[in-house]
């Protein structure tokens, strides 16, 4: 390392290169000019370059060292002998250690001036801070390690002035970078993810590309070689190997899509010799969509020709949802109302030359849903993925048969993670470290959890929710079949994977049990039967012969492909951990698997399947249970629920009634399938108009719940919220504010805006607003919140979009807003006209609305 030194008349001079001893020092952050303005080391060593705009910056760096009583500084430009590649090498592997060491760094910023006195005049301090915020320095990819490194850093204006340091600018700099505040007050880096620390670097440019790699030497804590000319994607596939070495493949939350599946994945589609059609299969809860995302973000950032499409295969109507969206953005329309929207938009992918499709076809668990039913005149979706030059493919399946009719041979199989990927994703999921400090224990929970990540993912999302220790977990975990399930299918919040999936193990895992029963009966009939005997070693030949060795072949290799039974060699089969608690141990309990499955459907909002199956249930629970059996009740209570989610509202409180009155008879008043089910029937007499009914229940579960629950207990903010609505549609206004206020402030502290719980709690408020004149300035504000967010997240013609656009509009006129109204009506109109015909009451109201706000700003008009 060599050190400047400034002497009189603004002289220059560099020390030997130190090794030991260095003297305390400070360092510039800068950042460089066009070519041939910076001083290089040559021209300081051959005291050239004083005419130089560079040299200026050199200068005020020593003056200010000085001023600091320090007698040496460095700067990149000219300490460091670029002609060497041996030096440069080891200067840019030192760099973030140097920036560290160093006394104080000043970051000099060329695009920002501040005049004298600007701190009292409010003007020129204006000025300067937005400069700041813009400032190119904040853009480029070496000054995020000289802005983290130094524990003392100060920031200066063009003409020298100073304004301000890390610390006194440090909530400003946040905003501008998003780098937590935590890794700007100078928390250790080991206490951020890798994927955090790089996320640190989005958005910032290098003149080399392979600079972008290079410049987080440091801020990763790994060393390695420069090779200019390797390019962007090979520094960084070097710095990626550099860090799993170095940290034993640790990349924070997304660890189990691993490195060498994503370059695989990325090698076969879009390498030397790609396919055009690619299929990733493991079982569920094995990451495959996580996979799927970190590819897509790839994509958009390394193969720019390619737009990402995804298209959910979880069944045609999501599909047929996703693809008429996608149409709608594109510009794909109907000329006629025959036009099928599917077929238009895989003929446009495959006509359209002068574009390249990245398409995701994620969850084609189903070959029904692929292909269509031999049975049905359902089609499948499969005939609308488009297949041509310009359209690259990846599906991603639990199902090996799916993957290999796609397919073919080219076939990526998640492997289960290792003992030290699980807990890397455990240690990063878990909040309380110290809960994984017994080594022995983690690792009879990971072996529990057989390291599958959605299993592993719920139980820490458990531990962290819960706060109870590895040993309770695994008592739970070990206790009863029954335990395990309740355990396993308790949902919970992912922010890496997408709306609709289903969350909990148990849930994933019987619906995968579901296409089994549907798709291949004697496969199902062979996991029954193996659940009733020893899991593990079963020999073939104990096992229930079929119709001929082909079927059995056949069964058994479906539930392999599904991971329900694993092959050991010498036809011998273990089934699946998880398998064994969720499959019924004999013909009498095939109920309680229909009803789980029910539930699970219920969980994916997949209520239209659920219904008929729930039907089922309690029909041969009425025969055989007596009236007052809790599992008959409950199922009753579930099958009602259901009927309330789908607008079946009669059939819903006739139910509940009969639910309620028994265990209002048999139960405590705090217990929780009591209190459920009447909130469940006062639900049902809110949605049927019998708000006078509604209130007194509601009353009484908001006491009960309370006094009970916490104050961010989900089902208390429920039966809250449901009352605040019944109190605004029975026009007490007074009541329902402060409740719905309350809600709502628990639910900004506790949820993401987009929150389903959070939207709806915020539009009652803004409702009760409306209902008080006097507070149509907050109506305003949180119906322009709600709005905002369900744009963004909600189709054109959702309904839940359409009620609060309109709310806002009704708002806007209320406030004599009217042009603004009038916006609003007319887009909420083209919206509704989307769902509904000519003569619909509901659209023929939303008609009439907009005609009067038409006349009412012509009055208007006329009389300014």
């Amino acid at each position: 390392m060599r050190l400047l030194q400034l002497r009189g008349n603004d002289e220059l001079t560099l020390t030997d290169n130190l090794i030991h001893d260095i003297p305390p020092y400070a360092i510039l952050s800068h950042t460089w000019g066009r070519d041939g303005e910076e001083v290089t080391f040559q021209e300081l060593m051959e005291k050239r370059g004083k005419h130089k705009i560079g040299y200026e910056k050199i200068v005020f760096c020593g003056q200010q060292a000085q001023r600091d009583g320090l007698q040496y500084f460095w700067v990149d430009t000219c300490c460091i002998d670029k002609t060497s590649s041996a030096e440069l090498t080891e200067a840019i592997n030192s760099m973030f250690d140097w920036y560290r060491k160093a006394e104080r760094c000043y970051v000099y910023l060329a695009d920002v001036c501040k005049d004298n006195g600007a701190e009292t005049d409010e003007l020129s301090r204006s000025r300067w801070k937005s400069a700041f915020r813009a400032s190119r320095w904040f853009t480029r990819g070496w000054t995020l390690q000289e802005l983290i490194a130094p524990s003392r850093v100060e920031f200066f204006s063009s003409n020298h002035q100073r304004l301000g340091d890390k610390k006194s600018l440090e909530h400003t700099i946040h905003e501008v970078t998003r780098i937590p505040l935590r890794a700007l007050q100078g928390s250790p880096l080991p206490e951020f993810t890798i994927e955090q620390r790089i996320s640190w670097s989005k958005g910032r440019r290098t003149t080399r590309p392979e600079d972008k790699a290079y410049s987080l030497l440091g801020i990763l804590g790994v060393h390695m070689p420069l090779i200019y000319g390797e390019g962007e994607d090979e520094a960084f596939d070097r710095l990626q190997r550099e860090v799993d070495h170095r940290n034993g493949g640790d990349r924070g939350e997304s660890s189990y899509a691993k490195d060498k599946i994503d370059r695989e994945i990325r090698e076969r589609l879009f390498g030397y010799e790609s396919c055009q059609k690619l299929a990733v299969v493991g079982l569920g809860g094995m990451g495959k969509t996580q996979v799927a995302l970190q590819l897509a973000y790839w994509v958009k950032e390394h193969q720019p020709d390619y737009s990402v499409l995804w298209l959910p295969a979880i069944s045609l109507e999501s599909f047929e949802q996703t693809v008429t969206e996608v149409a709608r953005r594109i510009g794909i329309k109907k000329k006629t109302d025959d036009e099928d929207i599917k077929t238009l938009f895989s003929r446009h992918l495959e006509r359209d030359s002068d574009r390249k499709w990245f398409l995701l076809v994620d969850n084609a668990d189903d070959m029904d849903v692929l292909y269509g039913s031999a049975d049905s005149t359902l089609e499948g979706i499969y005939q609308y993925v488009p297949m041509s030059e310009n359209c690259v493919v990846l599906f991603t399946t639990r199902s090996r048969d799916v993957a290999l009719s796609v397919a073919e041979t080219d076939v990526i199989e998640l492997e289960e993670l290792n003992l030290e990927e699980a807990t890397t994703l455990l240690t990063k999921s878990v909040i309380r470290k110290q809960l994984l400090q017994d080594e022995e224990m983690t690792r009879e929970l990971l072996k529990e959890l057989t390291h599958l990540p959605l299993a592993i993912a719920q139980a820490a999302a458990y531990l962290n929710r819960n706060q109870v220790s590895l040993k309770r977990y695994l008592e739970l975990l070990r206790s009863t079949e029954k335990e395990t399930v309740s355990l396993m299918s308790i949902e919970f919040h992912d922010n890496t994977r997408y709306r609709g999936s289903q969350n909990a193990v148990a849930t994933t895992w019987l619906v995968s049990f579901d296409r089994i029963r549907r798709t291949d009966p004697t496969a199902a009939d062979l996991l029954l039967f193996m659940s009733l005997i020893e899991p593990r070693g079963i020999p073939r030949s104990l096992l229930p012969q079929t119709q001929t060795e082909a079927s059995m072949d056949y069964a058994i290799g479906t539930l392999c492909g599904h991971a329900f039974l694993a092959d050991r060699g010498g036809q011998l089969y273990d089934m699946h951990r998880w398998t064994e608690g969720w499959i019924p141990k004999d013909d009498r309990t095939q109920l309680t698997l229909e009803h789980w499955l029910a539930m699970a459907y219920i969980n994916d909002r997949q209520i239209k399947t659920a219904i008929p199956m729930l039907e089922h249930v309690v029909e041969v629970r009425t025969r055989t249970l007596t009236e007052e059996d809790h599992v008959r009740l409950t199922s009753e209570n579930n099958l009602a629920g259901a009927y309330l989610d789908d607008g079946q509202t009669k059939k819903a409180i006739a139910m509940l009634e009969h639910v309620v009155e028994v265990w209002t008879r048999t139960l405590t008043e705090e217990d929780h399938s009591r209190l459920a089910s009447q909130h469940n029937l006062a639900r049902a007499y809110l949605d049927d108009g019998q708000i006078q009914k509604a209130i007194p229940m509601l009353e009484h579960i908001v006491e009960v719940r309370t006094r009970t629950l916490a104050e961010e207990d989900d089902s208390r903010l429920a039966s809250q919220h449901n009352l605040a609505r019944a109190y605004l549609d029975d026009r007490q206004t007074k009541k329902a504010i402060p409740m719905l206020e309350h809600i709502v402030e628990v639910q900004t502290r506790t949820l993401t805006e987009e929150d389903d719980s959070r939207l709806p709690s915020e539009y009652n408020l803004a409702r009760a607003y409306l209902e008080d004149d006097r507070q149509i300035q907050k109506a305003i504000a949180m119906l322009e919140h709600v709005v905002e967010v369900r744009t963004r997240t909600l189709a054109e013609e959702d309904d839940s979009r359409l009620a609060s656009e309109f709310a806002f509009a009704t708002a806007y006129l209320s406030d004599r807003q009217i042009r603004k109204a009038i916006d609003l009506l007319e887009h909420v109109v083209a919206g509704q006209s989307l769902i509904s015909s000519e003569d619909d009451p509901e659209r023929l109201a939303l008609v009439d609305w907009l005609t009067k706000a038409h006349k009412q700003l012509k009055v208007e008009s006329d009389g300014g």
